[in-house]
C-alpha cells in the first residue's frame, strides 16, 4: 500500500511539474513587465480598462463613456465587467499595468485549479491535472487570450461542474452547493460575456441530466434550477443593462451573413492530427471570402495537442475495459463533443437555421465558439485516458494500433498536398514540410509514450508532460508571438500626433461596425490610443456598436458633433482634415437675443452649465442620446428629448438658469435592485437549515 502511494504521489508530482511550466511560460512575459498586446487586448480591453481604473480613482462615474460614439453606456456593453467584485478590487487598488496582468493570469490559474477540483472527483490526481492541463493550455481558452471576459467566464464553467457534482453525489449540505452555484452564476454574469455564459448554462444542464440519469436524484435539478435562478437575480445589476444595451445596439438587426460569420468549415478536422498542414492552420470559412476572411485560428482552432490525440486513441482501444462509472461519463463526453462539433460548424452543419432564427442565440455570432465545449468534452477524456493508463499493469496487444495516430497525421498531409496539386487555389496555402514534419514526430513521440506509460507511468507520463510542453511552445505560444509582447508601461502613455482642439471638441475615425463591414486594426488602434490620451471620439471600436441615425463619414454629421479634425486614410496616406464651422459642446435653439451658455461641469455620466437665454428655448448638448439620462433646470425635472436625431435636448424658459444631465438609468436601478433580492436570497439559503436536518427533526418523537 505504501508503495502504491509513493507511486500515485510521484505521478502528481510530475502532472504538477508539467502544469508548472506551462503556467510559467505563459506568465513569463508578464513576470518581465511585458504584456500579450495583440488583437482586443490593444484594440478594446486595454483603452476601456484604462478608462475604467481613472473612474475608480477619480470617482466618475465609469457606466458612461464620453470618449466613442460621442459617449456611450459602457456599463451596459458590459465587457469590462465594472461590478465584478474582482475588477473593482483589482483596477481599484492597483494601477492597470499590474491590474491587467493579473486579470489575465488569475483567468488561468482559475481555470486550471477549478479543473483539476472537478475531474478529481472521477478520476486520480495525476490524470485530473492533466485533464487540467488540457482544458487550460490547449485549445479555445488559450487561442482566445485575447477576450479576456470570454476566458473569465470559462474558468467558472469547472468550478460550477464540480458543485454540481457535489450536489448529485455528495453527501454534504445542498443548501452549501446550491449557494455556490448561485454564486458562480451571478459571478459569470457580471463579467459581461453573455455568449460564454450560455455555454456554461448549456454544459451545466447537460451534466445536471446526466447525473439525474446516473444517480436518480430528480430533486436536486429542483436545487440546481433555484440556485440558477438566484443566480440570475444576483447579475441583474449588470444582465439588465446588458439587455437594454442589446436592445438600443444594431446587434439586435444582424442579417444572417454575419450570424453565421466563423461557421467552422469541416475539413478543420485535419487539425486534430496534422495541425500545421495549413500555413495559417486553419480552413477559412466560406472560402475566405467576405466578413469570414476576417476570422482566424483563435477562432477556428480545433487542436488540442498531439498527446490528446494518442490519448483519445488509447481511451477507444480501452473502452470495453473501462470500469461502468467511467465509461459512462466517457460516453456522455463524447456526445457532447459531437453536438457541440455540430453547433460549431454554423451553416455548415444541422443546426444553422437555429443560430439564425432562434431567439436570444441570434445575437451570438461566430458559431465556431462551441469549440470550447468541444473542448471540454476533449479534456474530460483525456483525463480518462491518463486515469486508465496509470492503473494498468501492462501495455495491451491493442496499444500497437496506436501507431494509426501518426500514420492519419501523414495522410492527412498527403492527402491534402494532392488535393492541392489536383486542383490549385481549391485549398489555402500550404503548410511548411519542416512544421509538419516536426508535428509528426509529437505523434509518434505521444504514440510510443502512451504506450509507455501503461507499463512505467512515471516515465511515460513525464515523457507526455515534455511533449505538452514542446507542443505549447510551438503552437499556443508562438500564436501569442504573432505581435510582439512589447513592455505594456508605453502602450498605457499614448503620444498620438494630434491637432489642436478646443476643450469639448471630438475627432473621428471611421470604424465601420464588427459584423457588418470589418473594423481595420490600424483605425482600433488608433481610436483606443487617442481615448487614453484624453481625446473624444465620434466612433469606437465595441463589441455592442450603438445604433446611430447620422453618418459621421459626412461633414454636416460631423460639424453637428462638434468634431474638429476628422482622419482621412486617403489622403496623403493618411492626415488630419479640419472639419469647417464644429458646434459648440452646448448651445441654445430658440429665439430671441443669442443665448451665452458656460459649461461648470463635464465628467463622465454628469454634465451641467449655466444658461442665459433671454427668449428661452432648447438647450442642445452634442452627447449621444440615451433613454438613461435625466435632465434637471433649477434643480427641477425636465424633459429629456432628441436633438438633431442623435443628441439631447430640454426646454429651458427665459432668463438665467442652471442646467444639469445626469446617467441614471433605470435598467441599471432594476437590477441593482434584482441583485439585492439574490444576494439576501443566498444568504437566507446558506443559514437556513438543511433539507436532511429538517427531516430527521420531523422523524424525532
Amino acid at each position: 500500500m505504501m508503495r502504491q502511494d509513493g507511486a500515485r504521489r510521484d505521478l502528481t508530482l510530475v502532472a504538477l511539474a508539467g502544469a508548472a511550466a506551462l503556467l510559467a511560460l505563459l506568465a513569463g512575459p508578464l513576470l518581465a513587465g511585458r504584456f500579450y498586446l495583440y488583437d482586443d487586448l490593444l484594440t478594446f480591453h486595454l483603452p476601456l480598462r484604462v478608462f475604467y481604473a481613472r473612474c475608480l480613482a477619480s470617482g466618475d462615474d465609469f457606466r458612461w463613456f464620453p470618449d466613442y460614439f460621442c459617449g456611450m453606456d459602457l456599463h451596459g456593453e458590459g465587457q469590462i465587467g465594472m461590478l465584478h467584485p474582482a475588477h473593482l478590487v483589482l483596477y481599484g487598488l492597483l494601477p492597470v499595468r499590474v491590474a491587467l496582468p493579473a486579470e489575465f493570469l488569475l483567468n488561468y490559474v482559475v481555470l486550471l485549479g477549478g479543473m483539476v477540483a472537478f475531474l478529481r472527483r472521477r478520476v486520480g490526481p495525476s490524470a485530473a491535472v492533466v485533464g487540467g492541463m488540457v482544458f487550460t493550455f490547449f485549445g479555445y481558452n488559450i487561442l482566445h487570450f485575447m477576450h479576456l471576459n470570454s476566458v473569465a467566464v470559462a474558468a467558472h464553467l469547472p468550478w460550477s461542474l464540480w458543485l454540481i457534482d457535489r450536489l448529485f453525489r455528495g453527501t454534504g449540505r445542498p443548501a452549501l452547493d446550491g449557494a455556490g452555484l448561485a454564486l458562480l452564476t451571478g459571478s459569470g454574469l457580471l463579467l459581461g460575456h453573455p455568449q460564454t455564459a450560455w455555454y456554461v448554462k448549456l454544459v451545466e444542464g447537460a451534466y445536471v441530466l446526466f447525473l439525474a440519469l446516473e444517480t436518480g436524484r430528480w430533486r436536486r435539478v429542483a436545487w440546481y434550477a433555484g440556485s440558477v435562478g438566484i443566480g440570475v437575480l444576483l447579475g441583474g445589476v449588470q444582465l439588465l443593462p446588458t439587455w437594454e444595451a442589446l436592445a438600443l445596439s444594431r446587434r439586435a438587426t444582424l442579417p444572417a451573413g454575419s450570424i453565421t460569420m466563423g461557421s467552422l468549415h469541416p475539413l478543420n478536422l485535419v487539425q486534430l492530427v496534422a495541425p500545421y498542414v495549413f500555413l495559417e492552420r486553419y480552413m477559412p470559412s466560406h472560402g475566405g471570402q467576405g466578413l469570414d476572411r476576417f476570422v482566424r485560428i483563435h477562432e477556428l482552432g480545433l487542436y488540442q495537442g498531439a498527446a490528446v490525440s494518442a490519448l483519445l486513441a488509447w481511451l477507444a482501444l480501452r473502452w470495453r475495459a473501462l470500469d461502468p462509472p467511467a465509461r459512462r461519463l466517457a460516453r456522455g463526453a463524447a456526445l457532447l463533443a459531437v453536438i457541440s462539433f455540430l453547433m460549431a460548424l454554423g451553416d455548415y452543419g444541422p443546426f444553422g437555421w437555429v443560430l439564425v432564427h432562434a431567439p436570444l442565440i441570434r445575437s451570438f455570432r461566430v458559431p465556431a465558439r462551441y469549440l470550447l465545449l468541444v473542448h471540454l468534452a476533449v479534456a474530460v477524456l483525456a483525463a480518462l485516458a491518463v486515469d486508465d493508463l496509470v492503473r494498468a499493469n501492462r501495455a495491451p496487444r491493442s496499444a500497437r494500433w496506436l501507431a494509426l495516430v501518426p500514420a492519419a497525421g501523414l495522410a492527412c498531409w498527403v492527402g491534402i498536398r494532392v488535393v492541392d496539386q489536383l486542383r490549385p487555389g481549391l485549398l489555402p496555402t500550404l503548410g511548411t514540410n519542416a512544421r509538419v514534419g516536426f508535428n509528426l514526430g509529437l505523434l509518434v513521440a505521444s504514440a510510443a509514450l502512451v504506450a509507455l506509460a501503461a507499463r512505467r507511468p512515471r516515465l511515460g507520463l513525464l515523457g507526455l508532460m515534455l511533449v505538452m510542453v514542446a507542443d505549447f511552445t510551438s503552437y499556443a505560444l508562438y500564436f501569442h508571438l504573432w505581435d510582439t509582447v512589447p513592455p505594456l508601461a508605453p502602450a498605457l502613455d499614448p503620444r498620438p500626433e494630434v491637432p489642436p482642439v478646443g476643450e469639448g471638441d471630438r475627432l473621428h475615425i471611421t470604424l465601420p461596425e464588427p459584423g457588418v463591414a470589418y473594423p481595420g486594426r490600424r483605425a482600433e488602434y488608433r481610436s483606443g490610443q487617442l481615448s487614453m490620451a484624453g481625446y473624444r471620439l465620434t466612433d469606437g471600436y465595441v463589441a455592442l456598436f450603438p445604433a446611430r441615425r447620422l453618418d459621421y463619414t459626412r461633414v454636416e454629421a460631423q460639424r453637428l458633433a462638434g468634431v474638429a479634425w476628422a482622419w482621412d486614410d486617403d489622403r496623403d496616406g493618411g492626415s488630419w482634415v479640419a472639419v469647417p464651422g464644429p458646434m459648440p459642446r452646448a448651445r441654445v435653439e430658440g429665439e430671441g437675443p443669442p443665448a451665452r451658455v458656460a459649461i461648470r461641469l463635464d465628467r463622465p455620466g454628469r454634465f451641467g452649465a449655466e444658461v442665459d437665454a433671454p427668449g428661452g428655448g432648447r438647450f442642445v448638448w452634442n452627447e449621444a442620446f440615451h433613454p438613461g439620462w435625466t435632465a434637471a433646470v433649477d434643480g427641477e425635472p425636465a424633459t429629456v428629448s432628441r436633438a438633431d436625431s442623435d443628441f439631447m435636448a430640454c426646454p429651458i424658459p427665459p432668463g438665467r438658469h442652471s442646467v444639469a444631465f445626469r446617467f441614471r438609468p433605470s435598467s441599471f436601478r432594476l437590477g441593482a435592485a434584482a441583485s439585492g433580492v439574490g444576494l439576501a436570497l443566498v444568504v437566507a439559503v446558506v443559514l437556513a437549515p438543511s433539507g436532511h436536518s429538517f427531516a430527521v427533526r420531523r422523524r424525532t418523537p
